[in-house]
């Protein structure tokens, strides 16, 4: 397992390069001259020249590459262009917020979302199974905006039972997660079902129930754990994906997480903080996914790495 973790750590290192290069490149080869951006529309060209020149800006573009990844590999990841805060403190002020937000809703995703899934499928062709696939097909088609529009316009505008946006208290995370996790309730629910009914039909399944093991046993410790097993890893992308891709449910509840974060730093075209944003997704990721992907031996010891 050790030897596993180790090579998909090393296989990690060089899709993060590639994605440190990509974003670099982008960047660089945008249309547009970022010294006027930062010094102004109104500024003399001597200004702007002073300003390419202090930010390395006239430089060849590999040597900028070079000292790009020096600084990186320094844990330097930059200041902001425009408040000369360092990328890495605004990163670290709001990750934990972030991160709060996404454990919640996908605690809140994986229960609901399993929990009905499972019931869904021991009651196929139901009225709850036909009321679950519905709210599950209207979790998935439903826009992610729209949906916060309406939480915030019935439960904090019309009833009052929770903030509008920011962070004050247990009760501001209700509407967020709400919104964050439907999609994954709704995925997750879906392939619950899809995976129980093809496994409570399996001979093991078969043979548990012949040898007269409990109806309950049976659901939740054969046909369960390995139904879930798939559910895992689409959880684990969902987690990746809240972590990396909450903009819309953060700009909406004016959360302060790293998705306000990157949408403001588009806004005002400060390059240095949607690099390291970016970059930070990018690592966040790649982390995720090795987790999900160890996860595997805890729920079925059948599964080993080669």
């Amino acid at each position: 397992m050790l030897g596993y973790v180790l090579r998909r750590l090393g296989w990690g290192i060089p899709l993060l390069l590639m994605v440190v290069s990509a974003v670099f490149l982008i960047f660089a080869l945008i249309p547009g001259d970022p010294a006027v951006i930062y010094a102004g529309e109104s500024a003399s060209p001597d200004v702007v020249a002073r300003v390419r020149h202090e930010f390395g800006l006239d430089r060849p573009l590999y040597i900028r590459y070079v000292v790009y990844l020096e600084q990186l590999s320094r844990g330097n990841l930059g200041a902001s262009v425009f408040s000369g805060v360092s990328v890495a403190s605004q990163i670290q002020e709001r990750f934990g917020n972030t991160l709060r937000l996404a454990l919640v809703s996908i605690v809140v995703a994986t229960i609901v979302g399993i929990s009905t899934g499972v019931l869904a499928a021991i009651h196929k062709n139901s009225l709850l199974d036909h009321v679950a696939t519905t709210f599950a097909l209207a979790g998935i088609s439903i826009p992610g905006f729209w949906l916060g529009l309406l939480l915030i316009y019935v439960f904090a505008v019309e009833l009052h039972w929770f903030p509008t946006g920011g962070i004050s208290g247990w009760r501001s995370y209700v509407l967020p997660a709400a919104l964050l996790s439907v999609f994954s309730t709704a995925y997750c629910s879906r392939i619950t079902r899809s995976s129980f009914l093809e496994v409570i039909h399996q001979d093991y399944i078969t043979t548990a129930r012949a040898k007269g093991v409990a109806e309950r046993l049976v659901i939740l410790k054969h046909a369960l754990r390995n139904a879930i097993i798939p559910v895992v890893t689409v959880m684990g992308v969902r987690l990746g994906l809240m972590l990396t891709g909450s903009v819309i449910t953060e700009t909406i509840f004016a959360w302060p997480g790293l998705g306000r974060l990157i949408v403001t730093a588009v806004n005002s075209r400060d390059y240095p903080v949607i690099q390291g944003t970016l970059l930070t997704f990018a690592a966040l990721f790649i982390v995720v996914n090795l987790f999900v992907d160890v996860a595997y031996v805890a729920l079925d010891p059948r599964i080993r790495y080669q």
